[in-house]
């Protein structure tokens, strides 16, 4: 239900919406205004990558790029597929142990594969928005660059196990700009459309 009122007001933000729910529930007053839409060219416009879908912008900034996918998506205690079924994980007081139902490491392998393909297709969408500059921003481990250079600076692509084990978009991004950068591209990795940029970052004590 909470859906379809949604769907009806598209052009709400989320401070909108929920003001229009708490106005609804207390005296059914009338839908707010929804907030203009930034039209002007010399406005940053802070979006999720899902609205973002069929837009275009001169620059475009994709942060945390680095952030690992949802950890905790296939370690729940209930697993559920819609082909494989419901498989569960318990505790087996009488006997004293754990107990993993086999479907509940199928479903969870089948989550996870849909979940990376979701991510796959938000990274797709989030790297075709620009039309002059496409900035991705995240963070990774002091040789992650060096590394994805040694092992795809050949131009050879990630096998599909390396793609499906990705844990953040960085495991995807970094190998395919060090395919088109070669494994002599430097540390800066500069190359033609590419260019990558290595900040150290140190936590005070």
């Amino acid at each position: 239900a909470l859906v379809s009122l949604a769907a009806q007001h598209p052009n709400y933000g989320v401070p909108e919406f929920l003001a229009w729910l708490e106005a609804r529930e207390s005296d059914d007053s009338p839908a707010p205004a929804p907030a203009p839409a930034i039209e002007a060219t010399d406005a940053i416009r802070v979006m999720t990558i899902h609205a973002s879908k069929g837009l275009e912008f001169p620059f475009v900034f994709v942060l945390d790029a680095g952030a690992d996918f949802n950890p905790a998506a296939g370690r729940g205690a209930l697993q559920l597929d819609e082909v494989i079924g419901a498989g569960v994980r318990y505790f087996d007081r009488p006997e004293r142990s754990r107990r993993i139902d086999p479907l509940h490491s199928l479903a969870a392998v089948a989550r996870t594969r849909r979940d990376r393909e979701e991510e796959l297709r938000l990274l797709y969408v989030s790297t075709t928005r620009a039309k002059e500059k496409l900035v991705l921003i995240g963070h990774a481990a002091p040789n992650a660059w060096a590394d994805a250079r040694e092992r795809f600076g050949t131009g050879e692509p990630l096998s599909l196990i390396e793609r499906e084990d990705a844990q953040c978009m960085l495991d995807w991004v970094l190998p395919a700009i060090a395919g088109h950068t070669g494994a002599g591209g430097g540390a800066g990795g500069q190359a033609g459309l590419f260019s990558v940029r290595e900040t150290s970052i140190y936590r005070a004590a």
